[in-house]
């Protein structure tokens, strides 16, 4: 029978001559050796061998499966295994859609931010957020800091840093601010409802503006200072705190980086 070197094999094959010595390193494939150059020595078969491992692996099964599938699999653990791939793939397709949709929404975020920059709206809002705090003005809470049973970055990349002004400090009280985590539902969510660190805003009409900043714009006063004015343009009094919400950060040609907001004030009714 017609024998190949590694070099032939992998030009053969139309793969790299490292991928066949790991398979062989591995256990997955073996080779015959010339005892007197000891070079590597492969049967016209190993073209079949090759073939399969190559098709599993392009199927996305590990090494450890290829091994299996390669030695001891018969008709029903194959099915099983193959079953088990396809659960996997159907996972990983949810969490690709999931990420499609979050990233076209999150682009047209950016556009609006940049479209919409030092207006003001009133607007109706369907959805839920919860929010958690981690500081009090610049100094991190041991509270929110401590480990529970919810991780909010868990939920990344929908999580939104945000920074809440106080309805007293807007109304020209000592400064009181708080920096903090949001995530964004259609719907309730039980678990947050009733979890003692979060709090939620509901759905209902909301004050809107656009804003971008640098610097320490919230420890200086310049955030709370242009939502003053912005929001006397409508009325004197604030119905409730200020929650600012950040769409995104970029930096121009001196280095500086311009952190943009969409500042909601939720509105009684």
């Amino acid at each position: 029978m017609e024998e190949k070197n590694i070099g032939t094999l992998a030009k053969f094959m139309g793969v790299s001559s490292h991928t066949i010595k790991y398979y062989e390193k591995i256990g997955i494939l073996t080779a015959d050796r010339d005892q007197r150059s000891n070079y590597r020595r492969y049967p016209l078969n190993i073209c079949s061998d090759l073939a399969e491992c190559i098709r599993y692996r392009g199927m996305g099964f590990s090494l450890k499966e290829l091994d299996r599938l390669r030695k001891t699999a018969d008709s029903r653990e194959l099915e099983e295994m193959l079953d088990g791939r396809l659960e996997t793939i159907e996972r990983e397709l949810e969490e690709l859609n999931r990420l499609h949709h979050f990233l076209k929404q999150y682009r047209e975020a950016c556009r609006q931010v940049e479209e919409r920059l030092g207006e003001w709206y009133i607007e109706p809002c369907s959805q839920v957020t919860y929010c958690r705090m981690q500081t009090e003005n610049l100094c991190f809470t041991e509270e929110n800091l401590a480990a529970d049973s919810i991780n909010i970055m868990d939920y990344s990349p929908e999580t939104t840093a945000f920074v809440r002004l106080d309805r007293d400090y807007l109304e020209g009280g000592e400064p009181k601010y708080s920096w903090g985590q949001s995530i964004t539902f259609d719907e309730k969510q039980p678990m947050l409802e009733v979890h003692p660190q979060f709090f939620h805003l509901m759905p209902g009409k909301v004050f809107v503006t656009y804003r971008k900043y640098t610097g320490p714009f919230v420890s200086d006063g310049r955030m709370a200072e242009d939502i003053r004015n912005v929001f006397h343009e409508y009325t004197s009094c604030f119905p409730d705190h200020a929650y600012a919400f950040r769409i995104k950060i970029t930096h121009d040609k001196e280095e500086k980086d311009w952190n943009y907001f969409r500042i909601m004030i939720p509105l009684k009714t």
